[in-house]
């Protein structure tokens, strides 16, 4: 019997929580499972959470059981994530997971409300490979100044003495976007 049957069934067998209320032991004990990824324990948290519209621990368990691999909350997440204006996480989900329309709708998004994190965006522009996707001309020609700028970087630095100074430029360039 795995770790998660065996705890399933201690919770089972000594606790009825909605009958007894014991809400602390409820959390406490499907807190172990969701850390274990168990995705009934997510489920059963998040629905108490609901009740209590405790916003901020529903997206808590849905982001550990999609770093937990447990793919089936991502729809969730990516919807919590809308209704909370929280573009910063959910372009990092959609990284994550690879979908690279959800990544380039809400990088387009984030763009077009001039509020967002600025490295984030330089460095997740610089770090993808879009070649396969048609972007905006915006967010094209931005991608190209970006690489173009550090190509410039990178072959100043490169001829350099030992070609030190190249990973400092690209951060001092990243921050100078920041400001």
């Amino acid at each position: 019997m795995s770790d998660i049957e065996k705890i399933n069934k201690e919770v089972h067998l000594k606790f009825n929580y909605k009958k007894n209320e014991d809400y602390s032991n409820m959390i406490k004990y499907y807190e172990t499972l969701a850390e274990l990824g168990d995705n009934n324990a997510v489920d059963n948290l998040c629905h108490y959470y609901k009740s209590t519209q405790d916003i901020t621990n529903i997206v808590k368990y849905y982001e550990m059981a999609v770093d937990n691999n447990n793919f089936k909350y991502v729809d969730k997440l990516i919807i919590y994530y809308f209704m909370l204006d929280n573009l910063e996480s959910l372009l990092l989900l959609y990284k994550k997971i690879n979908n690279m329309e959800g990544l380039i709708d809400t990088l387009e998004s984030m763009l077009s409300k001039y509020r967002f994190d600025k490295t984030l965006i330089a460095n997740i522009i610089i770090e993808t490979n879009f070649d396969e996707y048609e972007l905006s001309n915006g967010l094209s020609m931005l991608k190209k100044s970006l690489t173009h700028n550090l190509d410039s970087y990178d072959l100043h630095f490169t001829y350099s003495i030992n070609g030190l100074g190249y990973e400092k430029a690209k951060t001092d360039f990243i921050e100078l976007l920041s400001s």
